[in-house]
């Protein structure tokens, strides 16, 4: 009886401790979107990428991905080359900074320009 209470009770400050966020589920990524995009620019492997922006990385479907930054979220898809190895492939950043707002907008237009002039 006595044990089953001391679990009673500990299930119930995990789940209060959890509702009210002093239990973590994911760690915020220690970088800015804008960083994690001028990242994305230099076409890094996920691991580089997991590993420079020191986010944890949240899977929302099949192959669509989303870490959480200090100043707002990305989204990325993945895609693997011949030898396997995952890479970041499509990102889409958004931020309710509007300064930051404005250097994704900046950004997407120099990921735009330099893609293009690969091809």
């Amino acid at each position: 009886m006595r044990r089953s209470a001391l679990v009673l009770l500990l299930v119930f400050v995990v789940l209060t401790c959890s509702a009210c966020r002093t239990i973590r589920t994911h760690d915020v990524g220690k970088v800015g979107v804008e960083d994690a995009m001028r990242l994305y620019m230099t076409n890094p492997t996920v691991v580089e990428w997991l590993r420079k922006t020191k986010a944890t990385p949240i899977l929302l479907e099949q192959g669509t991905w989303k870490i959480i930054l200090s100043d707002g979220v990305v989204f990325y898809n993945e895609y693997s080359d011949d030898k396997g190895v995952l890479y970041i492939n499509q990102i889409h950043a958004t931020s309710d900074d509007p300064q930051t707002a404005e250097r994704i907008k900046q950004l997407n237009k120099e990921i735009d320009e330099l893609f293009r002039s690969k091809q």
